[in-house]
C-alpha cells in the first residue's frame, strides 16, 4: 500500500485572540471582484430578458439552488468543519475528501433523476406554466457542476486554503459574463448556458488547486470504496445541515411561487432585481464566514480558556460584519433612484422591494457570518435546522398574507420579519458568551436604517438619508477606522518599500 504524502503545512489566517483582517483580505478582494462581475451579469440579464422572463429565471435559479444543496447532502460545510480539526492527519483528510466526492456522485444520480421526473410530471400544475420544464436539463447540469465545486471548496477551506476557491469563483464569474451574449441569441436558455460555462471553469480551477494542495489525495485513495467511518463523521454534521438548507430553500421557492400565483412572473421579476442587490451585499459577510467556520471548528472540544478566546474572535467578527452590513444597506438605500436607470424603467416598482430586502439582509448578515458557523462548530446543527424551518415558514406565511397587495415588496418584508426573529433567537442563545452590547448596537443600527426606509414615502427622504449616513458613521467609526487601517497598511508598506 502506498503511503500517503504528508499534508502540506498551512499557516492560520487568523488569530483567535483578536480580529486579524489580514487573513480575509485576499478572500475579500476576490469576493468584491466576483460580486462586481455578478452585478454586471445581472444588469445584462435585466436588459436582455423581459420582466416575465426574468421572473421565470428567478424561479429556475432557486430550483437550481435547492439542487446544489441536495446533491452533495450539505457535505461541504461538514467537510470544512471536520478537516479544520483533522488537517494534520493526511490519511484522514484524503479519506474524507474522496468519500465526499464519491458520495456526491451517488446522490447526484438519485436526486437528479428524482428531480427530473417530479418536475416533468408536476411543474405545470405547480408553477402554472409548462415553461419551467424546458430548462430542467440545463438546471441539472449547472447544479451538478456547482455541487462538485462546493465539495472541493469545502475541503480546501478546512485546510485553510482560501485563495484557490476564491480565484476559481472569480474566474468562473468572468467566464459566465463573457458567455452572456448567449442570452441575447438564445434568451433564457442562453443565460442558463452561460451560467453552466462559468460553473465548469470554476470546477476545473478548484480541482487543480485541490490536487496540488491536498497532495495526499492519490489515485489509490480516489479508487477506494466509501469509508463507513468517514461517512458517519460527515453525516453527523451534514444531515441536519442538509435538512436545514433544503427546507429553507424550498420555503423560498414556495414563497416565490406564491408570489407568482398572486402577481404573475412580473412581480417575481421585480423581486429578482432585489435579489441581485442581496448578492452584492453578501461580499464581506461571506468573506468573514469563510474564515469563521474553520476558526471556530474546535468549539465542541475546547476548554474554557480556548473557548473564551474563540468567542472573542466571534465578537470582533460580528462587530465588523454588523458595521459593513449597515454601510452596505446605506449605500443601497441612498442610491435607490439608480435602480430604474441601471436595470430599466420597467423596474420602477422594484425600488421598495430592493430597500426592504437590503434591510432584511443587513439585519441577518452578522448572525449568518458568525453565529451560524458557531452552531455548526458546537454540533448544534439540529437547532440550526429548527431555526431555518421557522424562518422558512414565516416567509411563506408572510408572502401569502402580504404578496397579494404588496407584490415583491410583500415578499421582501416577509424576509425582514422572519430574519429579525431569527436574529433575536440567536442573540438570546449566545448573549451570555458574547454579551448584549454587540447585539444592542446592531439593533440600533437596524432601527435607524428602517426609519430611513420609512421616510422614502415622505418628502424628507433625502434629509433622512444624509442624517442616516452621518449617524451610522458615528456609531461605526472605530470599526471603519480599524478595517481601513488593516486594508491600507499592506499597501502603504509596499509603497514605502518601492
Amino acid at each position: 500500500m502506498t503511503t500517503a504524502k504528508s499534508m502540506p503545512s498551512t499557516q492560520d489566517n487568523h488569530n483567535n485572540s483578536g480580529w486579524k483582517l489580514s487573513g480575509t483580505i485576499f478572500v475579500l478582494a476576490s469576493s468584491l471582484a466576483t460580486q462586481g462581475l455578478m452585478f454586471l451579469t445581472a444588469i445584462v440579464l435585466a436588459r436582455v430578458l423581459s420582466k416575465a422572463d426574468l421572473g421565470v429565471y428567478s424561479i429556475v435559479i432557486q430550483i437550481q439552488n435547492i439542487l446544489v444543496l441536495a446533491l452533495p447532502l450539505a457535505i461541504p460545510l461538514a467537510l470544512t468543519s471536520i478537516i479544520a480539526k483533522e488537517q494534520k492527519a493526511a490519511e484522514k483528510v484524503a479519506h474524507l475528501m474522496t468519500t465526499s466526492l464519491q458520495l456526491a456522485a451517488i446522490t447526484t444520480v438519485i436526486f437528479g433523476s428524482a428531480f427530473v421526473v417530479i418536475n416533468l410530471l408536476f411543474a405545470e400544475s405547480i408553477y402554472g406554466t409548462p415553461r419551467i420544464t424546458q430548462y430542467l436539463i440545463l438546471v441539472l447540469i449547472g447544479a451538478i457542476l456547482t455541487s462538485q465545486f462546493q465539495i472541493a471548496r469545502g475541503g480546501l477551506h478546512g485546510l485553510k486554503q482560501m485563495q484557490v476557491p476564491a480565484v476559481a469563483i472569480t474566474l468562473g464569474s468572468l467566464a459566465g459574463l463573457l458567455a452572456m451574449p448567449l442570452a441575447v441569441v438564445y434568451g433564457l436558455s442562453g443565460a442558463l448556458g452561460a451560467t453552466i460555462i462559468g460553473g465548469a471553469v470554476s470546477l476545473i480551477i478548484v480541482a487543480i488547486g485541490m490536487k496540488r494542495t491536498a497532495s495526499s489525495l492519490t489515485t489509490e485513495h480516489i479508487l477506494k470504496k466509501i469509508s463507513l467511518i468517514d461517512l458517519g463523521d460527515l453525516s453527523k454534521i451534514a444531515l441536519p445541515l442538509f435538512g436545514s438548507s433544503v427546507v429553507l430553500f424550498v420555503a423560498l421557492l414556495i414563497a416565490r411561487t406564491v408570489l407568482q400565483w398572486q402577481g404573475g412572473f412580473d412581480e417575481v421579476g421585480n423581486f429578482q432585481i432585489a435579489n441581485n442587490i442581496i448578492q452584492a451585499m453578501t461580499v464581506i459577510p461571506i468573506a468573514i464566514a469563510t474564515i469563521a467556520l474553520p476558526a471556530t471548528a474546535k468549539l465542541s472540544t475546547a476548554g474554557d480558556s480556548e473557548s473564551a478566546s474563540i468567542f472573542k474572535f466571534v465578537k470582533e467578527a460580528f462587530s465588523k460584519s454588523s458595521t459593513t452590513a449597515a454601510i452596505m444597506v446605506v449605500l443601497v438605500t441612498s442610491t435607490i433612484y439608480l435602480i430604474p436607470i441601471i436595470y430599466g424603467r420597467q423596474y420602477d416598482e422594484a425600488m421598495t422591494a430592493v430597500m426592504l430586502i437590503a434591510l432584511a439582509y443587513g439585519i441577518i448578515a452578522p448572525f449568518a457570518a458568525t453565529l451560524n458557523q458557531v452552531l455548526i462548530s458546537e454540533n448544534r446543527t439540529v437547532l440550526r435546522m429548527i431555526i431555518d424551518v421557522v424562518v422558512g415558514l414565516l416567509i411563506i406565511l408572510g408572502t401569502y398574507l402580504l404578496g397579494k397587495n404588496w407584490g415583491a415588496s410583500g415578499l421582501a418584508l416577509s424576509y425582514g420579519l422572519a430574519y429579525t426573529g431569527a436574529a433575536v433567537w440567536m442573540a438570546c442563545l449566545y448573549h451570555k458568551k458574547t454579551g448584549w452590547n454587540i447585539f444592542l448596537r446592531h439593533g440600533l443600527l437596524s432601527i435607524i436604517l428602517a426609519l430611513q426606509i420609512l421616510s422614502f414615502y415622505t418628502d424628507y427622504f433625502i434629509i433622512a438619508t444624509c442624517v442616516t449616513i452621518l449617524v451610522v458613521l458615528i456609531i461605526t467609526k472605530s470599526d471603519v477606522m480599524d478595517i481601513a487601517n488593516k486594508l491600507l497598511s499592506p499597501l502603504l508598506k509596499r509603497v514605502r518599500k518601492n
